[in-house]
């Protein structure tokens, strides 16, 4: 699974700074498995987790928070002094201001740095389920109801975030993409597909080809979605893949990479390294190489 965040880190990058053409829009769609593979998988190693566990999680994701939001704004102030030659206080109130911050913790909507709106998502979804843990004994958590707001709340993104624009109705992915409506569900997804599991496998006779091809039927149904819907957040054939993906990795767990704890240890760090700091890499190769880096676009997001 870690190997899986590993390879979904890189389609993140695939989707912020994407290949040109036809293919860039096929690849743009195939990575939108990326971000919802994250949460379901978090979800996944947060079943039957214990409140001081999940106490722990959340403080670890409040000071990734403060960590990568101080670099980013540190990033834009020498943009906005020495580049730019602006108004630094300007600038600090544009980014924080009660508006802003309002729709950071509402909506998610990061203001120094959007793509960091996953780690402010993964800080609120702990928090909830922190919350909803302290209703229960420890030891007889029941997460059924958890599950069913799970369901409720996907079907609401999918509606909304899916649905709306053939419909003629534009609204605005802010509204769906967060902790609520996106994080929360497949969140709950990870749990359920770990307390299942092997329920799911034997009801269905599910052998290793057959949840390949609800793999490859998850990404032909997003592409099906993107041709005729237009481009989404999350496209409903992802909720598939990462169903497939979750359950082929569960079916084939390789023992001898969690033996080496080098290689574990290298593999959990890299895909967080990733997503935080691959739009301050674009930064830094834009001030250095400026126009001549976009010659080769093929070869850019590499």
């Amino acid at each position: 699974m870690q190997i899986c965040k590993l390879i979904a880190a890189m389609f993140v990058v695939f989707i912020h700074f994407g290949f040109p053409g036809r293919l860039g829009m096929i690849i743009d769609c195939i990575a939108r498995f990326a971000v919802p593979m994250f949460f379901a998988i978090s979800g996944y190693f947060s079943y039957k987790i214990n409140n001081k566990k999940i106490e722990k999680r959340i403080i670890y994701m409040l000071k990734l928070n403060i960590y990568a939001i101080s670099f980013y704004l540190l990033l834009n102030i020498i943009e906005v002094k020495f580049i730019f030659n602006g108004s630094v206080y300007n600038y600090l109130h544009s980014v924080l201001n009660l508006t802003s911050i309002a729709k950071w913790i509402i909506l998610n909507l990061e203001p120094i740095a959007g793509h960091l709106w996953y780690l402010t998502s993964i800080l609120i979804v702990y928090i909830f389920l922190w919350i909803y843990t302290r209703f229960f004994d420890e030891k007889s958590i029941n997460y059924k109801p958890l599950y069913m707001t799970g369901v409720f709340l996907i079907i609401i993104h999918i509606l909304i975030g899916s649905n709306a624009a053939p419909a003629g109705i534009q609204i605005s992915y802010i509204i769906y993409r967060n902790a609520l409506f996106w994080g929360l569900p497949m969140f709950c997804l990870g749990m359920f597909i770990n307390q299942y599991y092997k329920r799911i496998i034997k009801n269905f006779n599910l052998s290793s080809l057959k949840i390949i091809l609800i793999i490859i039927f998850g990404l032909l149904f997003s592409l099906i979605e993107y041709i005729g819907i237009g481009k989404t957040e999350m496209p409903i054939g992802m909720i598939f893949t990462v169903i497939g993906i979750l359950l082929i990795v569960i079916r084939h767990p390789n023992t001898e990479l969690i033996k080496n704890k080098y290689i574990l240890s290298i593999v959990n760090t890299i895909p967080l390294i990733i997503y935080v700091i691959h739009p301050s890499i674009n930064w830094i190769l834009l001030k250095l190489l400026k126009p001549e880096i976009y010659e080769n676009m093929y070869l850019y997001p590499f």
